[in-house]
């Protein structure tokens, strides 16, 4: 089994006479994986990553492994595998360059057919991850370990749609709304977001409230941002005719991004954009500028792409030209990757280890 890989030494000699026995000791060697690599091989390597290489090295061949992935060169199969044989990393840096790409994932590569299958990958990855963590921080814990917590937590909770998470969060919501003093403001927020997931307008309802009587801006900004959470096209145009309301502040006008950004609500979204145009700008003012036409980057979806295109392309906002064929190229780029690797990821879904483990589990139970 074999890995490609380039070494990144010589001398300024050239040919076969010019080699010697430690010309490549201690050398830079860049990994190469392709297509044609053997996934078992690359998931070999991955296995003793921990303890053979740096953590800015993992970081490193983890870039450039997903690299490969966007170009096509690689199945984005064989980096999930990869992924999966690293789970016991702890470095917070390497895991959260491990877990980056996870939202991207479920958000716009994976088909919607398939996302509650990644959503049990994502379980099934990160679950032994927090599970040895725990839940709570211990006496004498490093501040790197909390934030690894933190991260993998909500990673789990948000995309892997973990039962047991999205309880806890939903009890750490409640006991906020009650008292806001029983719940870290931080914790708060990151709960408050992922309990509107699967909401409800009742639960809308009581988050408006909540916010409207706020008794710091901490406590207001964290129900305002988990407005945008909420999956229901209702529940997004009232977000959207409440933050365009006289009762929220001019500079909090971007906390329509959020509803721009979730896919569930992105197609309804887009079209109360268009539709309530000029009361954006008229609440924004001049302070938008150009910067309003970066919306047209959010996409992931030909229709909206070319959409988004030609609406601010009639509009010509002064300055937008360069930002708006940014954001063409960003939506591009997105599309591409989704092209390359849908079809490869939903293969992988249905017979990654992982889903056989779970298969397992539950023949256990």
């Amino acid at each position: 089994m074999v890995v490609g890989a380039h070494p990144i030494a010589g001398t300024e000699h050239a040919g076969a006479a010019a080699a010697f026995a430690t010309l490549f000791e201690k050398r830079l060697c860049v990994l190469t994986p392709t297509a044609r690599t053997d996934p078992a091989a690359l998931a070999q390597m991955s296995a003793g990553l921990e303890t053979t290489f740096s953590p800015e090295e993992r970081i490193n061949l983890l870039g450039d492994v997903w690299a490969i992935v966007r170009v096509g060169r690689l199945s984005i199969g064989n980096y999930l595998a990869m992924l999966e044989k690293m789970q016991a990393e702890r470095s917070r840096a390497v895991v959260d360059v491990m877990i980056e790409h996870i939202p991207q994932i479920h958000d716009r590569l994976v088909a919607p057919a398939d996302r509650a299958a990644f959503e049990n990958w994502v379980r099934n990855f990160l679950r032994p991850v927090a599970s040895d963590l725990g839940d709570t921080s211990v006496a004498g814990e490093s501040d790197d370990r909390r934030g690894l917590r933190s991260d993998v937590f909500g990673t789990l909770a948000a995309f892997g749609r973990d039962p047991q998470l999205l309880a806890k969060s939903r009890a750490l919501a409640d006991s906020y709304m009650t008292d806001s003093s029983s719940v870290d403001a931080a914790l708060a927020g990151n709960a408050l977001a992922v309990s509107a997931l699967n909401g409800g307008a009742a639960l809308y309802d009581k988050y408006v409230e909540h916010l409207k009587t706020a008794k710091t801006p901490e406590e207001y900004y964290n129900y305002f941002g988990a407005l945008g959470q909420f999956p229901e096209a209702s529940l997004a145009k009232r977000t959207f005719d409440f933050v365009l309301s006289p009762a929220v502040r001019n500079q909090d006008l971007f906390y329509l991004s959020g509803l721009l950004g979730n896919y569930a609500t992105q197609s309804v979204a887009w079209e109360l954009f268009k539709t309530d145009f000029k009361a954006i700008t008229d609440k924004g003012g001049p302070g938008l500028g150009a910067g309003i036409v970066q919306v047209a980057g959010f996409f992931c979806d030909e229709t909206l792409r070319d959409d988004s295109q030609n609406f601010f392309a009639a509009k010509n906002v002064p300055g937008s030209k360069r930002v708006l064929e940014n954001a063409r190229d960003a939506v591009n780029a997105c599309i591409e990757l989704r092209s390359l690797q849908q079809a490869k990821l939903a293969e992988y879904l249905k017979t990654s280890p992982a889903k056989n483990a779970a298969g397992a589990s539950g023949a256990a139970r």
